[in-house]
Parts: structure tokens; sequence; C-alpha cells
């Protein structure tokens, strides 16, 4: 368990399974801006693959996606 002070009076609580896990944990980005950033945090949070891709496609790829 990891805990933050997000705000002042508020916490944030960790739970995580596997050790390594805090190291991602901690080097999160706080405000995610690129299509690496979201996709970390999806695999972080547990979303699936396609969840993920879904999301970057609809929401960040008329600015940042090259499939060229």
């Amino acid at each position: 368990m990891y805990t933050e002070n997000l705000y002042e009076g508020w916490k944030v609580i960790w739970i995580y399974k596997d050790e390594y896990l805090l190291e991602v944990i901690k080097n999160m980005p706080e405000k995610p801006k690129t299509i690496y950033d979201h996709s970390v945090l999806g695999k972080v949070f547990g979303y699936f693959d396609k969840a993920i891709k879904e999301f970057i496609e609809s929401k960040l790829c008329d600015t940042q996606c090259d499939y060229t």
C-alpha cells in the first residue's frame, strides 16, 4: 500500500499486487497528454488493449495519430 497527499485533507491510497508497480505509480503522468501517457495509464488501471485503442482513436487521433 502507498499513500500520497492529494489536496489539503485528502489522500490517495494505492493498493497494488506486485512491488514493481510502486515505481510505475510514482512515475505516472499527472495530466496525460500523449498517446503514450494514455496507454500507460490505461494499462495501469487494467483496461483492455481494445478499450485503450478506442479511447485513443476517439479522443487523440485528431491531433496525434500518424498511422502512415
